[in-house]
């Protein structure tokens, strides 16, 4: 089973750089998954988590776009979705990159810890600070 933290990240006043767009002034939601943020895998680079899509996965399974290109256009990171599947044994991620399947597997209870965290976090976030992506286009095809 995969250990899930959702890391809330500040960037202040030394921007970061995403799919050549620059960023300063703004949070985003760092997944780290077994130790290491999933931003630092090729699959991720690029890319930020989109909290409002997060949140609706825990409530039911479905397809959802937890993912998507720094410029808040699915498409254009070859973003699709993420099956989520919530089961008495916890919460199943399937994830296509195109070329492959990335899949990963949380306790229910260690996952809704996490978030519950990350949503206070986000609630008490400071005015001066915008959520990344503030806004998203969802894939074409949806």
């Amino acid at each position: 089973m995969n250990k899930i933290q959702f890391k809330l990240e500040i960037v202040a006043d030394v921007p970061i750089v995403r799919d050549a767009i620059s960023f300063s002034n703004i949070a985003f939601i760092n997944p780290i998954v077994d130790g290491k943020s999933l931003f630092e895998s090729e699959d991720f680079a690029d890319s930020f988590m989109f909290y409002e899509e997060l949140i609706k996965s825990s409530k039911d399974s479905g397809k959802y776009l937890l993912f998507t290109c720094a410029c808040g256009v699915a498409d254009d990171g070859g973003w699709n979705g993420v099956n989520v599947e919530k089961n008495d044994a916890g919460v199943n991620w399937e994830i296509d990159r195109n070329t492959h399947i990335i899949k990963f597997t949380f306790d229910g209870n260690q996952f809704e810890s996490e978030l519950k965290k990350l949503i206070s976090e986000v609630n008490n976030l400071s005015q001066g600070f915008s959520l990344e992506p503030t806004h998203v286009n969802f894939p074409e095809e949806w």
